[in-house]
């Protein structure tokens, strides 16, 4: 079976963008580790890692690099769970593999509530009307930080939806940790992983495969007042094809942050 390695980039991409804040603090309801603000903006540089390895044979490995471009565009409905309202944002990506692949871009747009109750992603209902220009969400968001993080702590984050692809996450606070990156140093970031098990479908370039194994991993170091300064996500897929062909398909994703919104 023949499956793109980008098909975990995408992935990978796809979670990672879910999980990186948009804006600085503006309001002292905002959580103050993921801070939202409508209008903010805020690019992460990012260094990808893909491997593709059919069964009995060596990986083929390739190397991205690139940046993704973050803005909070719109204030929608009241989230309940955070008390704030769901603002949404937009996401440019651009990856530019090492060996002159043609670059890939893509555009996706995402809705997250971030306040006292908690750090929340709404997921759009496909089969409901949309509600004016806004979605009609699922009933149940995922959690993605709880509203009192407290070292140790552990919860399960709900089920994340992305086209055939599932994953049931779990969060966990690793600790408080320093991060130096070049557009600065950050002390007493809070570490947060969370994991998973992918199940679904993913495309294949011979048609689709089954997921039938694999692991998703992500570490972020949150700082105070600003949001994700760092982050590194593995992605490994187990695929199986129609006709019984298996694959592996593996990202690591590193990220760090290049320029963020100037603090209120």
């Amino acid at each position: 079976m023949r499956t793109r390695t980008a098909t975990g980039s995408r992935t990978a991409a796809l979670l990672l963008l879910l999980l990186l804040p948009g804006a600085a603090a503006r309001g002292e309801s905002s959580h103050e580790w993921y801070p939202l603000s409508l209008g903010d903006e805020r690019a992460y540089r990012i260094h990808w890692d893909h491997a593709l390895q059919p069964a009995g044979e060596a990986a083929v490995r390739k190397f991205s690099m690139g940046w993704s471009q973050e803005r909070v565009v719109a204030q929608g409905p009241f989230s309940v769970r955070a008390g704030r309202p769901i603002f949404r944002m937009d996401e440019l990506t651009e990856e530019q593999p090492l060996d002159g692949s043609p670059t890939e871009r893509q555009d996706s747009r995402y809705y997250v509530a971030s306040g006292k109750g908690g750090v929340f992603f709404y997921q759009h209902d496909p089969g409901a009307a949309a509600e004016g220009v806004w979605p009609r969400f699922r009933d149940t968001p995922v959690l993605l930080l709880p509203g009192s993080p407290q070292v140790g702590q552990q919860w399960r984050a709900g089920t994340l939806l992305q086209g055939k692809i599932e994953v049931d996450l779990r969060g966990e606070i690793v600790g408080f940790e320093d991060v130096e990156i070049p557009s600065g140093r950050h002390p007493g970031c809070l570490h947060v992983r969370l994991t998973g098990r992918p199940r679904g479908w993913v495309e294949g370039q011979d048609g689709p495969g089954r997921i039938v194994g694999g692991v998703f991993e992500q570490e972020l170091w949150l700082a105070r007042e600003i949001g994700a300064v760092k982050a590194v996500i593995r992605t490994d897929l187990d695929v199986q094809s129609s006709s019984g062909e298996k694959v592996r398909v593996s990202t690591v994703s590193k990220s760090r942050l290049e320029r963020a919104p100037p603090a209120s």
